[in-house]
Order: C-alpha cells, then structure tokens, then sequence
C-alpha cells in the first residue's frame, strides 16, 4: 500500500453512511457515536437487518468501556470527545491501526483483525470479494438474501460484514470456530433487551449508561474475568490460530472475534483474507454452555447454560418462558428499571437461528409495553405475577388448540367416524396447517390482552372477565378456522354434512367441558 501503513481510518475517515431525516450522509467512528447519543439517528444505510443487533452491541460495549476506563459515566455529544475516548482504548496505537479497516503491516492489528505472526498473507487462505460473502450465512438455501450479490462495495458494507462475522458467528466446519457467547458451536448469539422512548440512539445510550450501572454487579457475578485491566478489544492481540486467551485476561465486556481475518486491497477494490484455527480465539472453562456474562443474554436457570433460540424463533410460549424468573435469569439488559420510565418501552427480541452447517433464519420481535404493565417488570414478586398469568394464558391456548380445535378437525376430515383415529399420518398431515394458523393467531395479540388482564390485577372480577373475553375469542378464532378447513377440504359427499354438524358439536361441547370455571358466569 503505497502512501502509508494503513487506510480507512474509521476515528477519522466518514466511511459510515446514515441517515438523518430526509438527509443521507456519511460519519466516523466518533461522530456516529455523537449522533446516536443526540439521539439523531434515523438509519444506518449500509445495515442490514441481521446486522443491526451486532452493531447495537458493538457501540454499548465499546462505548461502557472507554467511559470505564475515563472514570466518567455520562456519555459525551461531540464527536471530538467520542475520539479521546475510543484512542484512549488503544494508546499504544499512535497511527489508529486498531481502528482502520486496511492495515498493510501484519504486525499491527487492524479493525477487528489481529495481528498475523506469520507475516504475510499466505496463511489465510480463502479469499472473499464481497463483504456479503464474509458475512455469516444467513440462509441456507440462498433464497432470502443471495451471497455474493454486492460486487462493488463501500467500506461501511465490509465494516458491517466483519462486525457480524467476528461478534455472532459460530462454528462452521473445518476448523472455523464461533465465538465464546452462546451456547455451542451451532448454538446462536441471541439479544434480548429493553428499548426506551425514541429512536435508535436512545436505546444505545440507555444501554451503555446501564452497563456502566452494572458493572460491579457483574464483575461480582462473573470473577473469572479481570475487574481492571483486562482485554476489551481481542483483536488487539497477535493470534497464530493455536494460542487462546483465558477469561481472566479480559474484560468483562470484551468485544471479541472468532476468525482469523484481514482486509487488503487489491487494486483499488476491498478484498478479505481469511484462515482456519486449530483452537477457538477465547478459552472458556468447561460446563459454562455460553453463560458469559454477555448483557443480552438470558440464562436457562435448570440447565445453567445460554438460551438457545430454534427456528420458531421469538413466539409466545418461548416469551413466556423468558418473562418468567424461575426459568430463566434475565440478560442484565433486559431488565426495567425505574430510569426507564413508563412511556414507550419495548421488549425486544432477535437472534440469527444457526443449525448444523445452516441457518434457519434471522428473527426479530418487539413487544410494547404499555405504561399500566411496567410495574410487572420492576420486582420479583411482580416479575412472579407476570410469569403466572402468562403461563396460566399459554396453557390455555394450548387446551384450545390441542383439546378443542385438533379432535374437531380430526372428526372433521376423517368423515365422523365411530372411533377418531388420532395418530392417523394422513390426517395428522391435514390438521396441523389449521393448527399452525391457530398459534399464529393467538401470537398476533398475545402480550396486548395479558398486558390487559394484568392491568386489572388489583380487580379480580374485572381480571376475570378479560380471561373470559379472550377464551371465547378463541373459541371464535377456532371456529372460522374449522369454516376455512370445511370448505377448503375434499369430504366424502354421504357424510359431509353429518361431518361439519359434528365437527362443531365436538368445538362447542370441548370447550364447554375444558373452560367450564372460567365461562360461567360470576
């Protein structure tokens, strides 16, 4: 590289591409971070959906760390004092290396590239030409987002390749490792977390103000890691793909990577080299199962491990079971505090679903909270009335479906025989389409009526009308389903509509027999 040892200053250079109301322009490092604490910042144009979260992380992390380590613990809004801050994480530096995206010297990190011990480039031995192509997978049939689509790339579109592929990637086969937060190679890096009132900005900002709040807390929760002077940038150090950093090296809010990556030019277009490693980048201690710490992230209480998200993703039962204290510890982020306030807070929820050598999926949920259900989120034994009410609500949509609506679409498409045959293949085949619909339904509005019912905690009878409410809007919302499947359905001409008659008959009388206590009047 000629003129110098390293370009794409990311402290200097405006290379990241956002948006501002109806203006489109083009930041640093520093003034990304300046905007965002404004609260400022509409979109990060380059960004796409499966990337915002890693990017999210990467700003509250790196921003809790240098504010730790300044002694300071309210965020600046100048871009100028975001620069101190950031170099102050990497004095050793004096030409930004850490944070440039090219760095010709292999001896000198770049952004979230380490060093090469063996000084030169031929120990990386795959190259990549789009940043998409070094992005992690997204899907593992090339239908939802083509690979290697982005011929002619701007820096920001590698920078946010390099950000995904070195904080949520896992193992991928021959010898490419993950990363230490999540539970397993094939496990994913979820985030779960609270997003107060405005825009993206707000929430970064709450959330480094947060972990600057909970530092003590974790540094107590998880000693293994150093209280001071630990490793916050891993990229900073040489990595040969054999030698391993230990927890009491690092930060607890470490920023890792798992790849062994640079960014190089050849000519004047962006190309990345990349190798294998015969170790994973960061040694956990054996039985951790991915509970590290990471402020995201929720912990499974029975299992002690990492929560792992399958290819349902975020629906309600899995909610649930988050909102409950006795399954699961929740992510430090993920709690409410009373400096959120009660206006426009939102629980949100996304995760790239990793299977064995595929993906299945990006999923993302955000659910409102409104004003009246807060309280249920500040204490334990609020947090217990949640988990209660909810689980009561999921069981019963779960007798609704399995108890009500599946026998009366079995009598249904087996034609009202004397006897149901519920193992039936076939007809099992028929009835889980309408099944599905029917949780989907119920997941549309779940959290807007428990939210509800909960409001009227305090009234029992008004509780108990809302609960009754809902259970026979349910019973209606079956009941068009078993319409669409009668008319949809090929029957036996004799016996159609012997069939449809009691097809219903079994929905009304089911539901009567299972909700009796809660149908009948007070």
């Amino acid at each position: 590289m000629a003129g110098g040892i390293a370009a794409l200053n990311l402290l200097t250079e405006p290379l990241i591409r956002i948006r501002r109301g109806d203006n489109e322009e083009k930041v640093t490092l520093p003034e990304l971070f300046a905007v965002a604490i404004a609260d400022d910042l509409d979109s990060v144009v380059a960004l796409r959906p499966h990337q915002k979260q890693a990017l999210h992380a990467f700003l509250v992390q790196v921003g809790a760390m240098a504010l730790l380590l300044a002694n300071d613990t309210s965020c600046p809004d100048t871009a100028e004092a975001w620069a101190i801050l950031l170099r102050d994480l990497t004095r050793d530096y004096r030409d930004d290396e850490p944070w440039c995206l090219v760095v010709d010297d292999l001896a000198q990190p770049a952004f979230l590239q380490p060093p090469v011990p063996e000084g030169d480039l031929s120990c990386l031995r795959e190259k990549e030409v789009t940043p998409d192509a070094l992005d992690m997978l997204v899907t593992s049939k090339n239908h939802d987002l083509k690979a290697a689509r982005i011929t002619s790339a701007e820096p920001d579109l590698w920078l946010f390749a390099l950000l995904t592929l070195q904080t949520c990637e896992g193992y991928s086969g021959g010898r490419s490792y993950g990363i230490s937060r999540m539970n397993g190679g094939s496990a994913s890096r979820p985030f779960v977390g609270i997003v107060p009132k405005g825009r993206w900005g707000a929430h970064i900002r709450r959330d480094i103000e947060r972990l600057i709040e909970l530092r003590s807390e974790i540094v107590a929760n998880y000693p293994m890691y150093r209280e001071e002077g630990g490793l916050g940038l891993v990229w900073l150090r040489p990595w040969d793909g054999n030698a391993q950093l230990t927890p009491d090296e690092l930060d607890p809010y470490y920023v890792e990577i798992c790849r062994r990556v640079r960014l190089d030019f050849d000519g004047t277009a962006i190309v990345a080299y990349r190798g294998v490693s015969n170790k994973t980048r960061i040694a956990m201690p054996e039985g951790l199962n991915g509970n590290t710490g990471d402020p995201w992230t929720p912990i499974d209480r029975k299992h002690s491990k990492a929560l792992t998200v399958d290819g349902s993703g975020f629906h309600y039962r899995r909610v649930a079971e988050l909102l409950d204290p006795s399954r699961f510890t929740p992510a430090p982020l993920q709690e409410v505090t009373p400096g959120d306030g009660s206006e426009g807070l939102e629980l949100t929820l996304s995760v790239t679903v990793r299977g064995q050598g595929e993906t299945e999926g990006y999923h993302e949920r955000r659910i409102l909270i409104p004003p009246r259900a807060v309280p249920f989120f500040l204490h334990r034994g609020a947090k217990d009335r949640l988990a209660e009410v909810a689980r009561d609500r999921v069981t019963n949509a779960a007798t609704m479906r399995t108890k009500v609506l599946s026998p009366a679409l079995f009598r249904l498409f087996q034609n009202d025989p004397d006897t149901i045959n519920f193992r039936h293949p076939a007809t099992q085949a028929k009835v889980e389409p309408f099944l599905a619909r029917f949780d989907r339904d119920v997941d549309a509005d779940f959290f807007d009526h428990l939210f509800e019912e909960l409001s009227e905690d305090s009234n029992p009878s008004a509780a108990r009308r809302l609960r009754r409410a809902w259970l026979m809007e349910l019973k209606a919302r079956a009941g068009d389903i078993l319409a669409t499947a009668e008319a949809g359905s090929p029957l036996s001409h004799v016996r159609r509509y012997r069939a449809r008659a009691a097809a219903q008959s079994v929905l009304d009388s089911a539901f009567q027999n299972a909700f009796e206590s809660w149908i009948r009047e007070d």
